[in-house]
């Protein structure tokens, strides 16, 4: 493979950076009143893959791709999706030069399962790493049926690293698959390691790929006191658990929603504070000008909608729609009506790498259009989406569970029923797109094997889990 110099001088290249971002919400509607999904609906059709890559923004140099993540971000705790209260600064400058997508889905509502989905770019129904969350012991290495991102990355001569402060991500189920480094540390050691690699690229012949996973947002939240000042969260000594939430009293769960609404709000702008530090390293390389940025998350966050909190078992609009940011050369900015699905970041970041895309990938460059209709799982259910519809189905049966107008109940606080007489012939073509997907993808399994662990790394993961709110 040609170096980065062999191409073109270091001077001509331009990086990709993918923040993955989410918003947080009020009970009975969103923050702030997050902007609102394309007026018109578009006919769903059957998902489309493009294996060829798309030309890039510029021509004759491989780009330098960093990919940055926000943990349980819900978009419209960001500013540039409607967000009132000041979280997100350094986001939303950075978004004022870049295409918005206004309606993007994760494929599935929880950070394992979702990272295999957009490093593969594959719907869960096909790659089959969607074990239950809370039984841990299910879980299996991922298996080699489709090419991660990085491995496409270093098979077109791409240096590949990884920082991130998300335990989920092991070495040991096999996430780390074509990553040279693949470093967790605590959040500011994951910003710090994403800084300094940066500050190495100008030097490197070699193209760079850089994958950061930030935690802030994710309990136990914890966030600055600087950041509860900006936002006004006030500090509290305990936070309500995800567990606990159910029993709790109807008083209790709105003083509790607000303490929780106030410090989420408050670690979305510590975020914030980190995403902005790394695109400093960025600016301050000297490279920025000619760098692509995109911004995106894993999963949302419940916040009150459907008498819930945190991201347990659903579909809910809540979990599925992130922002999801792309900036590059040559690339004007605007607000994108049209649906993008995080599938889709894999073959983009490809076709700005000059990289073909292999033929199990099931998204398509985010330069050559959106893979349509939406589509998330998560155990039980079976979401589509044509930005403004949504449909929730049984995920194994088809049976219909729910609809919503997404243009007026953004929330999801008024299931409609399929025969619903302004809905209804939105929602039979969103049904005959969900029979589409089952059809086309018959369902996948994960053939990979029990990772190896001793005693102390199976406590060690326990603990881990506990500290994040899923087990007791």
């Amino acid at each position: 493979m040609p170096s980065r110099r062999s191409l073109s001088s270091r001077s001509a290249s331009f990086f990709v950076v993918v923040a993955a971002l989410f918003g947080a919400g009020v009970l009975g509607g969103h923050i702030g009143g997050c902007a609102s999904p394309p007026a018109t609906p578009t006919a769903p059709t059957a998902p489309q893959n493009v294996a060829a890559p798309t030309a890039g923004l510029a021509t004759g140099a491989q780009p330098n791709l960093l990919f940055i993540l926000v943990d349980t971000l819900r978009a419209d705790a960001l500013g540039v999706y409607g967000q009132d209260k000041p979280t997100s600064p350094r986001i939303d400058a950075f978004a004022a030069g870049a295409v918005v997508y206004a309606h993007a889905w994760t494929q599935y509502t929880w950070t394992s399962p979702s990272y295999v989905s957009f490093m593969t770019s594959r719907y869960a129904r096909t790659h089959g790493w969607d074990y239950p969350l809370t039984k841990h012991d299910t879980w299996r290495t991922l298996d080699d049926q489709a090419p991660m991102l990085a491995q496409v990355l270093s098979g077109a001569g791409y240096a590949t690293n990884a920082q991130f402060s998300q335990p989920n991500l092991r070495k040991d189920l096999a996430f780390d698959k074509g990553f040279d480094t693949f470093t967790r540390g605590a959040e500011v050691g994951a910003v710090r390691g994403a800084v300094a690699a940066i500050g190495k690229w100008k030097a490197d012949p070699k193209p760079n790929f850089l994958y950061v996973h930030l935690m802030a947002p994710h309990v136990p939240l914890k966030p600055t006191e600087a950041s509860r000042t900006a936002v006004g969260a006030a500090p509290i000594d305990t936070q309500v658990s995800y567990a606990h939430w159910a029993t709790a009293s109807a008083a209790d769960k709105a003083t509790r929603l607000e303490e929780f609404r106030g410090i989420y709000l408050a670690s979305v702008r510590d975020a914030d504070t980190s995403v902005g530090a790394i695109l400093d390293a960025l600016d301050a390389s000297g490279l920025a000008g000619e760098t692509a940025v995109v911004l995106t998350s894993d999963h949302g966050e419940l916040l009150g909608e459907h008498d819930q909190i945190g991201h347990a078992g659903t579909t809910a609009e809540a979990l599925t729609h992130v922002p999801l940011v792309l900036r590059a050369p040559g690339l004007a900015p605007r607000r994108e009506a049209a649906p993008a699905s995080l599938i889709d970041i894999a073959p983009t970041l490809a076709a700005l790498a000059g990289a073909p895309a292999p033929a199990a990938w099931q998204g398509r460059s985010l330069l050559a259009g959106t893979t349509s209709p939406l589509i998330a799982e998560r155990d039980g259910q079976l979401s589509v989406s044509d930005g403004v519809w949504k449909l929730t189905e049984d995920r194994l049966t088809g049976r219909f569970l729910a609809a919503y107008d997404l243009s007026k109940d953004p929330s999801e606080a008024t299931a409609l029923t399929a025969e619903d007489p302004a809905g209804k012939d939105a929602i039979a073509g969103l049904a005959a797109a969900a029979d589409a997907f089952r059809a086309r993808l018959p369902d996948g399994e994960n053939t990979g094997v029990a990772p190896t662990m001793g005693a102390s790394e199976k406590a060690k993961q326990v603990e881990e889990l506990k500290a994040l709110g899923y087990v007791e």
